[in-house]
C-alpha cells in the first residue's frame, strides 16, 4: 500500500517556508546599451522605466542618513577635493590635477551611503558632505566635490546645507563660470527613497516610484569586479539591486530547492542579486541557472528568482523564472499572528513527501488533521515536541483536494493539499 508521508519541521520564529504557486517566466527590458533603469514589483511587474541619462545626483528623502548619490550608471565619477570648504569653492580647479583628488563611489551594498557621504561617521555628526549642527538641526556643507562626466567635462559641486527639508547646493565649471544655485525639496518627493537633480535640465526630476511600489531595480551602476590583471576595481555593470526593507537570500544550487532558506540566509545588502549571475565568454553570455535568489519583500511575501537568459547590450533584456512562495499566518485565539505555517509541495501524487513547517519555535504540542472538502477527518495525529523532525504516515488518499490543519488550544492554521493520480 502506498503511503503519504508528512514531515514536521520547526524553524526559527517567523522563518517563512515554501509553497510554490507555479513557475512563470518574466522578461525585463532595459533597452539597448541598458539605457533605462527599470523598477519592478515582484507582485505586479514593471512599475516604471526611466532613462538612466535623466539625472545626475540623487538626494535621500525618507531616511535621516541624508545619502547623496552620483549617477555612476551614466558614466559619471565623483572626486573629493582635499582640504576644501565653501570658502575654496570659488577657486579655479584644473582637470590635470585629477590624479591628486580622491575618487569616491556610491556604496555597493547600501543606498544610504552615497558617494558624497565619503568618510561618514554618524556618531560624530559627520555626514561626509557636511556636519550636523545640534543647535539648528541642520547639516552644513564642508567639502567641495567634482563630478567628471563620460565626455570628460567636469562640474564642481558644493552641498551648502540640508535645512528645513531642503537640500541646498551649488555647482559650476572648474573655473567658476556658469555657477548655478539649486535645491531639492523633500516635500516634492513624498514616499520616495530619493529625489533627483539634472544638471542639463537645471531642475529636480522625478525618477523613481514610491518606495512601497517596487522591490528590485534593473539598471547600470558601479560595483567592484576584476580587471584584466586580476585587480579589484570599480566598474560600471548591468545588474539588479533591491529596495530598502527588502532582503535577499542567494542560494547556490538552489534552483530546484523546494524550501525557502532560513532567516539567517537573508541579506539586506542591495547588490545581493547583483550582476554575477551572468558571465561573458567572449562570444556570448553564460547564465547561472543553478543559483536561486529568494526575495523577501516589504509586504513579507517571498519570491524565488532563477535567471534564464540575458540579451546583453544589444537588447538589454533579462529573463528569469519567478515563483511566489505562499504561506499562511498562524493566529492565536486572540487573533494575533504568532508565526507561520507552510505546507510544501502542495500538489503531490500520493507517494511524495509533504513538509509541514511551523514558524514558531516555542510550539511544543500540535495536532495535525487532514480533512476532505466535506469536513470529514481522514487522518489526525498529536505531535509532541513539534520543534523536532517527525514523520507521519497515513493510508493512501484518493485524488482530490484536502485541508491540512495544524493547531492546539492556542492557535490553528490551515493549508490546502492537492493529491493527483
Amino acid at each position: 500500500m502506498k503511503k503519504t508521508v508528512l514531515t514536521a519541521i520547526s524553524l526559527f520564529c517567523m522563518t517563512w517556508s515554501t509553497v510554490f504557486s507555479g513557475e512563470n517566466l518574466k522578461t525585463v527590458v532595459m533597452k539597448p546599451s541598458y539605457s533605462d533603469q527599470v523598477f519592478v514589483s515582484l507582485s505586479d511587474g514593471v512599475v516604471k522605466n526611466t532613462p538612466v541619462a535623466d539625472w545626475d545626483m540623487g538626494f535621500e528623502i525618507k531616511n535621516i542618513s541624508s545619502s547623496i548619490l552620483v549617477n555612476e550608471g551614466k558614466g559619471a565619477e565623483l572626486y573629493y577635493i582635499p582640504n576644501s570648504s565653501e570658502s575654496t569653492f570659488g577657486e579655479t580647479l584644473k582637470a590635470e590635477d585629477l590624479s591628486t583628488w580622491e575618487r569616491t563611489i556610491n556604496s555597493t551594498t547600501d543606498w544610504s551611503m552615497g558617494a558624497f557621504n565619503r568618510g561618514v561617521d554618524y556618531n560624530t555628526g559627520n555626514f561626509g558632505w557636511g556636519e550636523y549642527n545640534v543647535g539648528s538641526h541642520t547639516i552644513t556643507g564642508n567639502s567641495v566635490f567634482v563630478v567628471k562626466f563620460l565626455d570628460n567635462s567636469m562640474k564642481k559641486v558644493f552641498i551648502t546645507a540640508l535645512a528645513a527639508g531642503k537640500y541646498l547646493f551649488k555647482y559650476a565649471n572648474l573655473d567658476g563660470t556658469d555657477e548655478v544655485s539649486a535645491e531639492v525639496n523633500k516635500a516634492e518627493f513624498s514616499e520616495r527613497n530619493f529625489g533627483y537633480y539634472s544638471f542639463s535640465a537645471k531642475k529636480s526630476v522625478d525618477i523613481e516610484p514610491q518606495s512601497s511600489e517596487w522591490d528590485i531595480v534593473f539598471g547600470k551602476y558601479v560595483d567592484y569586479t576584476k580587471d584584466m590583471s586580476g585587480n579589484t576595481v570599480p566598474y560600471v555593470v548591468a545588474g539588479i539591486r533591491s529596495n530598502f526593507n527588502t532582503a535577499v537570500a542567494k542560494i547556490a544550487n538552489g534552483a530546484n530547492q523546494s524550501a525557502a532558506p532560513e532567516e539567517s540566509a537573508y541579506s539586506a545588502e542591495i547588490n545581493t542579486i547583483g550582476f554575477t549571475w551572468k558571465t561573458f565568454t567572449g562570444t556570448a553570455w553564460s547564465i547561472d541557472k543553478t543559483t536561486a535568489y529568494f526575495v523577501k519583500t516589504q509586504e513579507n511575501k517571498i519570491f524565488k528568482l532563477v535567471f534564464q537568459d540575458f540579451g546583453g547590450s544589444a537588447t538589454g533584456s533579462t529573463t528569469y523564472s519567478l515563483d511566489e512562495i505562499l504561506t499562511s499566518s498562524v493566529y492565536d485565539n486572540a487573533g494575533n499572528v504568532t508565526g507561520a505555517f507552510s505546507l510544501y509541495p502542495n500538489v503531490v501524487t500520493g507517494s511524495e513527501n509533504v513538509n509541514i513547517v511551523l514558524g514558531n519555535e516555542s510550539v511544543q504540542t500540535v495536532k495535525v488533521t487532514v480533512q476532505n472538502t466535506l469536513g470529514d477527518i481522514l487522518y489526525s495525529q498529536i505531535l509532541e515536541n513539534a520543534g523536532g523532525l517527525q514523520t507521519l504516515t497515513m493510508p493512501q488518499l484518493s485524488g482530490g483536494m484536502y485541508l491540512v490543519t495544524v493547531g492546539n488550544e492556542s492557535f490553528s492554521s490551515t493549508q490546502k493539499l492537492l493529491i493527483t493520480k
